[in-house]
């Protein structure tokens, strides 16, 4: 567990409940009973880690899971899921990006206001 902790940056709690929701799938164990992950395993953590970093709710994920669990069948319907989900992502990005840029210019604002300041006060220690 502390491999894939250090792979992919889920604490061990998250990755627990990862199985315990089933979003994962069953992870081998050693015969000490530690979990054994798989290149596979880590690559299916890691996709279901970034659905939650872009805010995929567990239910949609839930639903992605029992999708990939039904074969080739699916496909179609996973790509329709997954493409929803990168739409509203885009638009989530797009707005944090118009957002970012009015709170840059409200720093640049400030920082003329603040230059101006410092030579208005520098004009007034010369004149003193």
């Amino acid at each position: 567990m502390n491999e894939v902790k250090q792979k992919i940056g889920l604490s061990a709690s998250t990755l627990r409940y990862y199985e315990k929701e089933h979003l994962i799938p069953e992870i081998n164990r050693d015969s000490s009973g530690n979990r054994s992950y798989t290149d596979t395993d880590i690559e299916w953590i890691s996709f279901i880690k970034t659905l939650r970093d872009t805010d995929m709710p567990i239910h949609l994920i839930k639903n992605y899971v029992s999708l990939f669990q039904e074969g080739s069948k699916t496909i179609a319907t996973r790509k329709e899921l997954i493409e929803s989900h990168t739409e509203k992502v885009q638009k989530e990005v797009e707005q944090k990006l118009e957002s970012l840029k009015v709170l840059q210019k409200k720093v640049k604002y400030y920082e003329t206001v603040d230059r101006r300041k410092q030579r208005l006060s520098q004009r007034a220690f010369k004149k003193g």
